[in-house]
């Protein structure tokens, strides 16, 4: 009875057989507890035929194998593990260096350092990337340092930019300064002065001048001058046009650029020589299109401005040419304004000389003649008897005319001259001239003085009564006031005065019309007169609230012309 034959055995075959795959099996015959050995099983169908290949072994022998085979197996992944080990060591080093390589490239480029190339050899993946960072690293320095050019080149356009403004803005400040000082002052020199302080301290230099052109002889004369010494100055004292610096600019009416004074014949060689004054730069202050003047600048070792500089002396010099050409203007004004007032002083005073002649020949001749014709026909009527009542009641009525004519005179000549003014004063005049003649018509009048006493000078009494009668006859003309109140002050080296009326009034702004100076040639004498005392008027009246005239002036001449001037 063999194990083959077993239908146990064959039926663990056939399992195998029927599963149609690789397997095996253990066969353990008798059962548990037999001593009989058992056999392993092992099945593997073949391809592409219905057969396959039964292998079996006791269980022995096939685990002696299994036992060989894994202690081969342990053997060999040991020695695979350690193969390994150096392979992954190996390659580790072929890596791991290279990355820490990029690393700390990384670090250093993070750091700011791209100068150090990324060294890295090899052809593979880590050697292509080593490359790529280094060609990385190239154009990152190539961009900082363009950006860096960039930056330097924005620094420097906003340095430039930065004190062209402050140039600019200190450029304004110095036109601005000298626009002021012209606004402030009608001094010339002063003006003058300070624009050329001001045109220096910008420009960063001490030496120079400003001449002004005299029209009458064409003639350049320095006003102001700073850093020059005197004796430089004193040879500078004048040029006619064409002549030096001065007169060739004021000529052709252009700037003109010295680089070298000592080289250059048409000036003055010893003087500059003598100085350290080396260069200099002439420039024309125009005004109205005309030159009326030249400053000058002078420099010790370069031209003493760039052509970017000529902005701030056209800006400054024709605000000092304005100034130069108002000065004189001013100058012309004031001294016509002093012929005027000397005219209308020779004129007030002639009229009032012929006044006091006029009522002289009028009392001396006329006056004396017609008490002479009163008394002869005086004396011829008592003369004439009864019988000729005719001829005596013809020469009574010549009589009564004679003297009605006498006192017609007399009240012309106390028009002319009332000799109440001379003999007692201004409030006396004032008081009987107000009296007498607006209580003609009908006018109540009011003549108030404080601290009046003391006379006033002859000039300034006669045009305080002038002006007084001068508003008494408008009151009168045109006022149709019921009451005039006349106050008169002294206080101070001053006199107040004022005439106010409760008449009509009338419009004031109708005074500056050209069309009112036919019917306000009073106001217009007042306003005069006043002015030639070198005091103050003022008008103030409305339609139906009356007028008052208010005027303030010096109590004596000296006082008069020190306020005028």
């Amino acid at each position: 009875d063999t194990v083959e034959s077993r239908p146990d055995y064959q039926k663990a075959v056939v399992g195998l057989v029927q599963a149609g795959r690789p397997g095996f099996t253990v066969y353990s015959p008798g059962g548990r507890g037999s001593d009989e050995r058992g056999r392993i099983i092992a099945y593997a169908p073949l391809r592409n035929l219905p057969f396959g290949v039964v292998v079996d072994r006791h269980t022995d022998s096939g685990l002696n194998l299994l036992g060989t085979l894994r202690t081969q197996m342990i053997l060999v992944g040991s020695i695979a593990f350690l193969l390994a080990l150096g392979g992954a060591w190996i390659t580790s080093r072929a890596v791991v260096r290279p990355l820490r390589i990029l690393t700390d490239a990384s670090r250093r480029i993070a750091a700011g350092d791209l100068d150090s190339p990324v060294d890295v050899a090899g052809g593979d993946e880590v050697g292509n990337l080593a490359r790529h960072f280094d060609q990385m690293r190239a154009q990152l320095k190539a961009s900082f340092q363009e950006i860096q050019g960039w930056s330097a080149e924005m620094e420097e356009r906003v340095r430039q930019r930065t004190e062209e403004l402050q140039r600019r803005n200190r450029e304004l400040e110095a036109a601005s300064s000298v626009a002021a000082k012209i606004g402030e002052s009608l001094n010339l020199q002063e003006v003058l002065e300070h624009g050329l302080d001001e045109v220096l301290e910008v420009l960063g230099l001490k030496y120079g001048e400003i001449c002004v052109l005299d029209e009458t002889t064409q003639s350049m004369t320095p006003v102001a001058h700073r850093g020059i010494s005197i004796e430089f100055a004193r040879e500078l004292d004048r040029f006619q046009r064409g002549q030096d610096l001065p007169g060739i600019v004021a000529e052709t009416g252009a700037p003109l650029i010295i680089e070298n004074l000592a080289d250059d014949p048409r000036f003055l060689r010893k003087l500059i020589h003598a100085s350290e004054i080396n260069s200099a730069v002439g420039f024309p202050l125009v005004a109205h299109g005309q030159v009326v003047g030249v400053m000058d600048l002078f420099g010790t070792d370069r031209p003493p401005l760039s052509p970017t500089d000529f902005h701030l002396l056209q800006v400054v010099g024709n605000q000092i040419g304005v100034a130069i050409r108002n000065a004189r203007l001013y100058e012309d004004a004031r001294a016509n304004e002093e012929l005027r007032r000397e005219l209308l002083e020779r004129a007030i005073n002639a009229q009032e000389d012929e006044r006091k002649r006029l009522a002289r020949e009028l009392h001396d001749e006329i006056g004396q003649v017609l008490t002479g014709l009163v008394m002869s026909l005086d004396g011829a009527e008592a003369t004439i008897p009864e019988t000729f009542r005719d001829i005596k009641e013809r020469l009574g009525q010549l009589r009564n005319l004679t003297a009605d004519t006498l006192g017609e005179v007399r009240r012309l000549m106390l028009d002319l001259r009332p000799t109440l003014l001379d003999d007692l004063g201004l409030i006396p005049a004032i008081s009987w001239y107000a009296e007498n003649y607006l209580a003609k018509a009908n006018i109540k009048a009011r003549v108030e003085a404080v601290n009046m006493k003391e006379r006033l000078p002859q000039e300034v009494e006669t045009n305080l009564f002038r002006i007084v009668q001068e508003a008494i006859t408008n009151i009168m003309k045109h006022a149709e006031a019921r009451t005039v109140e006349i106050k008169l002050a002294r206080q101070d080296g001053l006199v107040h005065a004022s005439i106010e009326d409760d008449g009509k009034g009338f419009d004031t702004s109708s005074l500056r019309r050209p069309s009112a100076r036919g019917s306000a040639l009073g106001i217009f004498g007042i306003r005069e007169r006043v002015d030639l005392l070198g005091g103050t008027f003022n008008v103030s009246s409305s339609p139906g609230n009356g007028t008052r005239l208010e005027l303030v002036i010096p109590a004596r001449p000296r006082e008069a012309a020190i306020v005028q001037d």
